[in-house]
């Protein structure tokens, strides 16, 4: 990630009318207010915690990332959050967050494939050195029972 790359930003629709997501949204309240403030950690290649301030009406957080359905939003104890997952502008990921009364919120973004994958490493190298573990004890079995 290069230093002030923004992958993490909210959309007002009413200071970008044009862009594809906010054509769609013409029954999202659009009344003229500020944007939310969003501020993200990287905590892995495919992880981050994102924290938005200044939230006073339902807004569509973007993931700079190619769009893929893997993508899920957590809340900070890691529990999956059931938000509108978006393709923004035929490209990237977006979440419709909808206003619930704060004017803060803390998410986590991961890329689910990439939990799943390392998870399986590490079953599939246990595999493996059991299986090399188990070759090798036979093998020594083998040579000592021959005369």
């Amino acid at each position: 990630i290069s230093p002030g790359t923004d992958y993490l930003v909210s959309i007002d629709c009413v200071e970008q009318p044009d862009l594809g997501i906010c054509k769609d949204a013409v029954d999202w309240p659009l009344k003229k207010r500020a944007s939310p403030q969003v501020a993200f950690e990287l905590l892995g290649p495919t992880k981050y915690s994102v924290t938005i301030d200044n939230i006073t009406s339902d807004f569509v957080l973007v993931l700079n990332q190619t769009y893929h359905p893997g993508w899920v939003i957590k809340n900070p104890s890691g529990q999956e959050i059931n938000r509108s997952h978006l393709l923004v502008n035929q490209l990237v990921n977006g979440w419709h967050i909808f206003y619930e009364g704060t004017s803060s919120a803390q998410y986590i973004i991961e890329f689910n494939p990439d939990v799943i994958f390392a998870r399986l490493v590490r079953v599939s190298l246990l595999f493996l050195l059991v299986a090399v573990l188990g070759w090798g004890g036979l093998s020594f079995f083998e040579r000592r029972r021959q005369p």
